[in-house]
């Protein structure tokens, strides 16, 4: 069973008053992208491993990184990587979105970790992969530096400021760390392509609005 979570909580009530609405807006976007992001490490029931011991491994790897502190670090990227396309295909919109967003996501996670600086904590994440991206590093890149904050934040350890060039590297089982590695594949592959084309769909209305 995942550990209790305010995210998730607040990502299912936003998208069942999404279904009851035709409500197309700023505040409307932000709820899918809080759902999006609540869809990381979902899969406990869907294991298809016919091996007990990798099936008991994968749930005890869901249940350790299923908080909120996990989804911060995930958000935190996920955040960057809508400010990303914000800028590259809507400039114009990108100042105003990005502010609202971050407004929301950090009083959404002030509420949900129970501490004063994650204002502080997504500047800095955001800041150190737009450094990356101006570098021209890959997306995949990134995920070195997001399974080490993730490591951090096992059984909802409080995620703090990290040194992405200096921090040590949190050893953890190697199967652990091979899991994190495969749902943050999967949720570059298939989740960040689905909430950008509701990013796309969102300005296809404006035009025609």
């Amino acid at each position: 069973m995942e550990q209790k979570s305010y995210i998730r909580e607040w990502a299912n009530q936003k998208q069942e008053e999404a279904k009851k609405s035709d409500e197309i807006s700023p505040n409307a976007l932000f709820g899918a992208m809080i759902y999006a992001l609540s869809t990381y490490f979902t899969k406990e029931n869907n294991l298809n491993d016919k091996n007990d011991h990798m099936r008991k491994l994968h749930k005890k790897t869901f249940k350790k990184y299923s908080g909120d502190s996990s989804l911060f670090e995930i958000g935190c990227y996920l955040f960057f990587r809508t400010d990303l396309w914000l800028f590259r295909n809507e400039p114009e919109y990108r100042e105003s979105l990005s502010s609202l967003f971050a407004k929301k996501f950090n009083g959404l996670f002030s509420e949900a970790l129970k501490i004063n600086n994650v204002a502080e904590l997504l500047d800095e994440r955001i800041k150190k992969y737009g450094e990356m991206i101006r570098k021209g590093k890959k997306f995949d890149q990134y995920h070195h530096f997001l399974v080490e904050l993730i490591k951090r934040t096992g059984d909802d350890t409080l995620p703090t400021h990290y040194g992405f060039e200096n921090s040590p590297i949190i050893l953890v089982d190697i199967m652990e760390e091979m899991f994190l590695k495969v749902e943050l594949v999967s949720f570059e592959k298939f989740i960040i392509p689905a909430f950008l084309g509701s990013l796309e769909r969102y300005f296809k209305y404006l035009e025609k609005a």
